[in-house]
Order: structure tokens, then C-alpha cells, then sequence
């Protein structure tokens, strides 16, 4: 069931029983760059395609 976008989500659970419960990945691959810096900078870079997820404990606020 879709219910309500949710803001400021957080995952809870183990990443690996997490991952065995995809059902789809989808074709729209793409990749961030950006940078880490503690002191000093590291190139770095955040992405992947959509998933859909059978079951996943998710939190925050509407």
C-alpha cells in the first residue's frame, strides 16, 4: 500500500536481509560526484538506480 511521502527518512535493519528482499532494480543508473572533507578533501560520489524493496522498516516525519 502507498501511503504519505515521508521527510527526513531513516532505514532500520540489516543491510544484508535488506538486500535479499529486492525485487526490482531499474535502468536509470546515475552517479554524484561530491567531496568528504575532514581536515582534508576526498573525492567521492553517491548513486545507483531505483529499487523497489519487498519489506523495509522505514521512519521519520510527514
Amino acid at each position: 500500500q502507498i501511503g504519505e511521502p515521508v521527510r527526513s527518512a531513516s532505514i532500520s535493519g540489516n543491510t544484508l536481509e535488506t538486500l535479499l528482499k529486492v525485487e526490482a532494480v531499474g535502468k536509470d543508473f546515475e552517479l554524484w560526484p561530491g567531496r568528504c572533507g575532514k581536515g582534508q578533501t576526498a573525492f567521492i560520489c553517491d548513486g545507483g538506480p531505483h529499487i523497489k524493496v519487498g519489506e523495509m522498516t522505514i521512519g521519520g516525519g510527514a
